[in-house]
């Protein structure tokens, strides 16, 4: 097996990764269990099963006996076939295991900074979180991330105001990606809690928010793997 980047795309409708979202370059799945004890049982096998891949995903066990689990190449900074075939053999697990799925549970909560050279300002934020820069994507944008993996990623964008062409730097705003069938309900309970739609990029999003002070945040609906 080839451990050739894929994009999330590459992983839409296959059947057999229904437990899954794509959440920007990993794979992630929450699983309930009966009881804590089962829920750490079932990550005690999850890591026989990454230990016999030589493939780890990241696990994080929750009372009262939830259980999410992140995979994504490490070396590739994306996803392979690697992690679709993990994926495939811990949703078997869990089926096999009396463990129920929730694929509308996972989402990627994450900060997003607009500046004039995102470069220079991913270096500062690096610096003041202790974590590492990526190099610039095509778009310009850099993503900064935690090493160990234990906190949401950064990611400062350039930002150009379209009238001036001046940078509209120092912004900062929430991204958070969503499975699809819960944003409607989050938007719906935004606005009753005083917030606005600011505006609709298409008819499935990303949807923009404005607190009732006009910070911002930006829903987006995860890739569906299954």
């Amino acid at each position: 097996m080839k451990r050739t980047r894929l994009d999330g795309r590459d992983l839409a409708g296959r059947p057999e990764l229904a437990d899954w979202r794509v959440l920007g370059d990993t794979l992630c799945a929450r699983f309930a269990a009966a009881s804590f004890t089962g829920a750490a049982d079932f990550v005690a096998a999850v890591a026989r099963l990454a230990d016999d891949a030589d493939h780890h995903p990241d696990l994080d066990l929750r009372f009262p006996g939830l259980v999410e689990i992140v995979l994504t190449t490490h070396d590739r900074n994306g996803l392979t076939e690697f992690d679709a075939d993990l994926a495939v053999r811990i949703s078997a697990l869990a089926a096999s295991s009396g463990i129920r799925a929730e694929p509308s549970g996972p989402q990627a909560p994450s900060a997003v900074v607009t500046a004039g050279d995102p470069a220079v300002v991913a270096a500062f934020w690096a610096a003041v979180l202790g974590y590492r820069a990526r190099p610039a994507d095509d778009d310009g944008a850099v993503l900064v991330v935690d090493p160990r993996r234990f906190h949401p990623p950064l990611r400062i964008v350039p930002a150009v105001n379209a009238t001036t062409g001046q940078a509209a730097t120092g912004r900062l705003h929430v991204a958070v990606a969503l499975a699809a069938d819960v944003v409607a309900a989050r938007i719906e309970a935004a606005i009753a809690a005083g917030g606005r739609t600011c505006c609709t990029v298409g008819p499935h999003g990303p949807w923009e928010l404005a607190d009732p002070e006009d910070n911002r945040a930006v829903l987006s609906v995860t890739v569906g793997a299954g």
